[in-house]
């Protein structure tokens, strides 16, 4: 289980997910260096290029997330993605927001809020909403797993004390006890 209540001591990170997570961070560095040193991109080269880190890093937040539901310790993958997430915001509306106007065709050391860096804008912030949707859903979701848990242990613990009672010989035959609770999700 990740996060949450349990009974069961937490698994010790795995050094695959530290391995992959490292793996992210290395391709979005040398990717990123190539993509904003590179002679191909045009007179607006850091601009495109800097956008074109944040998507990328975007993207790989979006891998480690999956990479989190993959493995049994999920923290550095959650982590990193986390992590990714955030740079990739931050470079995103950054780059939007500080670019000089000539980066939209303007006056090369002007900033104003013209139609291009107003759609680029808007686009990044769909992408925060849907974003922060995830989120809020994903914690939702391990919410309800960490009330299942601790349902099913407190059954567990009533399942024990009964069977206890039952092998001790001068108590009377415990009452049947009801099926186990059933959690509304995944899970087994």
């Amino acid at each position: 289980m990740q996060g949450g209540m349990t009974t069961e001591p937490r698994p010790a990170p795995n050094w695959n997910a530290a391995a992959l997570a490292g793996v992210l961070l290395v391709i979005l560095l040398l990717v990123g260096i190539g993509l904003y040193t590179s002679p191909l991109l045009s007179s607006n080269g850091h601009y495109w290029g800097l956008i074109l880190i944040g998507i990328l890093a975007y993207v790989l937040a979006i891998v480690a997330f999956l990479m989190a539901a993959m493995t049994r310790s999920a923290q550095l993958s959650r982590a990193a993605g986390w992590a990714l997430l955030a740079f990739a915001f931050v470079t995103l509306l950054g780059t939007d927001l500080l670019a000089p106007d000539s980066a939209f065709g303007g006056a090369p050391n002007s900033i104003t809020l013209n139609g291009g860096r107003l759609l680029a804008l808007l686009a990044v912030l769909i992408l925060l909403a849907i974003s922060l949707a995830f989120m809020a859903y994903q914690r939702t979701g391990r919410d309800q797993v960490a009330a299942r848990e601790a349902r099913r242990l407190a059954w567990r613990q009533g399942l024990a004390a009964d069977r206890e009672a039952a092998s001790s010989p001068s108590s009377p035959a415990p009452a049947t006890r009801p099926n186990p609770p059933q959690g509304g999700g995944p899970g087994p």
